[in-house]
């Protein structure tokens, strides 16, 4: 099964629908501190959130900034994304003025999602761009009551994240990464090393932003 999702569907959605069917009750994410989700809540909720972003203008193409701590909505949120063939641009929590201003400019961010205690960072970043661009709170997003999203087809080669590098040997730039690399990457480590399976538990103290967690949300949800 695991080399059929990798090989025949390679799309992040589909691994994310494969595992509430057939994990529905057991635990996905433990968010510390925070709330645990099972398979099934991921499926339920980044399919609510899709719909919360498409009643928000959010369109198949679109490439939305997400600055967020390490909490259920960042996966959740790039996941909803996803099912609407919307792009994530992550931004990280730590970035000020410039930095943050030169990612949304750079990647031509339609909107951004953010929290509280960071929508300073992210006015911050705004400054630094010549257009509107909305933001919108988690804090503030409904979780239930509005029609499920328009039915978008998913490609393998359709863009996830644009995901930008640190910045070491000059302004970071934007790698394309499609729903085909997160789901062979993350094939890769159920069906190779490590052979991760349904018994193991990953740990993951990264920041998010990171492409490491990323990879880690794709692993687990192919391998139970």
């Amino acid at each position: 099964a695991l080399d059929q999702i990798a090989t025949a569907h390679r799309r992040l959605v589909a691994a994310v629908d494969r595992a509430a069917g057939l994990w529905p009750d057991r635990r996905a994410w433990t968010f510390d501190p925070g709330e645990s989700l099972s398979f099934a809540d991921v499926g339920r909720r980044s399919t609510g959130l899709a719909a919360v972003f498409s009643s928000r203008g959010i369109v198949a193409g679109d490439r939305v900034a997400v600055m967020l701590a390490n909490r259920a909505e960042f996966p959740l949120t790039w996941i909803a994304l996803a099912r609407l063939g919307a792009t994530m641009v992550p931004l990280n929590p730590q970035y000020r003025g410039e930095d943050a201003g030169h990612i949304l400019h750079h990647s031509r961010a339609t909107a951004v999602v953010t929290s509280g205690d960071l929508v300073e960072h992210v006015q911050e970043g705004l400054g630094h761009v010549d257009r509107d661009v909305p933001v919108l709170l988690v804090e503030q997003l409904p979780d239930a009551g509005l029609p499920d999203p328009p039915a978008h087809r998913v490609a393998a080669e359709d863009t996830v994240n644009i995901q930008y590098t640190s910045g070491t040997t000059g302004r970071p730039k934007g790698c394309v990464l499609s729903h085909r690399y997160w789901v062979e990457l993350g094939g890769s480590l159920t069906n190779e090393f490590p052979h991760l399976g349904h018994e193991d538990t990953m740990l993951t103290a990264q920041a998010f932003s990171y492409v490491d967690p990323q990879w880690n949300v794709v692993a687990a949800m192919l391998a139970g």
